[in-house]
């Protein structure tokens, strides 16, 4: 184990130690820094499967063949659970796919849409 793992699990200990660094080790570490902040960071929505892409409200109820209501009145049953990202409102891909297969027929009036990745 590390150092610095050691003092991130044992922060008591860490709130007594002090650092004692020269000036070329400071600027070693904030260079080091810089370029960690620098990197690009992946797109989280680019690193997932497709199975965990989130859609909208509106597409998920063209997916289902029914209006933004009924999702909205699934969501309250448990039926399908959306993803809340502030006061934005989405659903994954792969919730929708388990609700379609056990989705029984007096749930939709309307022909439900192919999934599209």
């Amino acid at each position: 184990m590390n150092k610095i793992q050691f003092l991130k699990e044992n922060p008591e200990i860490a709130s007594q130690v002090t650092i004692s660094l020269s000036g070329q080790d400071l600027l070693s570490f904030i260079e080091t820094l810089e370029k960690q902040i620098q990197k690009p960071q992946p797109n989280k929505n680019e690193l997932s499967s497709p199975e965990e892409r989130l859609i909208t409200i509106e597409e998920a109820a063209e997916i289902f063949g029914v209006t933004r209501v009924t999702l909205w009145q699934w969501g309250k049953k448990g039926i399908v659970n959306p993803v809340k990202i502030g006061h934005i409102v989405r659903y994954k891909i792969s919730d929708i796919k388990n609700v379609l297969s056990s989705l029984r027929p007096q749930y939709s009036t309307r022909t439900p849409q192919k999934i599209q990745p």
